[in-house]
């Protein structure tokens, strides 16, 4: 079974913010002069009530470094309550991701040239 959560955790750390604060159940991130979402997004790091409960935190943050709040629904299926709660609050969905994961060595086989190289 593949852990999504691990996977974006893993994903969080290859790719850091400049600036990238754990609070209230978030990672919030922020690189200034950066355009990657990704480097600047909240990233929910558990579920439930007190997740949503910090949504004027999440704001606050991105306010506070003019920034729009951008926030990484992540691993989708675990956020359907957040998800809703964003759309009622009048957040949309921008840009979706699809995250694609393979055994090493997988990647290793599928990626050896059909006629090997000199």
């Amino acid at each position: 079974m593949i852990d999504t959560w691990l996977i974006e955790r893993y994903a969080a750390q290859a790719w850091p913010a400049a600036e990238a604060l754990q609070e209230q159940g978030w990672l919030l991130r922020h690189t200034p002069g950066v355009p990657r979402r990704r480097s600047n997004s909240a990233l929910p790091l558990m579920r439930g009530e007190a997740l949503l409960a910090a949504l004027p935190r999440v704001e606050d943050f991105y306010a506070a470094r003019r920034m729009p709040v951008a926030v990484q629904v992540s691993p989708a299926e675990e956020h359907t309550t957040l998800d809703a709660l964003l759309a009622e609050r009048g957040y949309r969905r921008d840009a979706a991701t699809l995250v694609c994961v393979a055994p090493t060595s997988t990647v290793i086989t599928a990626s050896r040239p059909a006629v090997p190289w000199r």
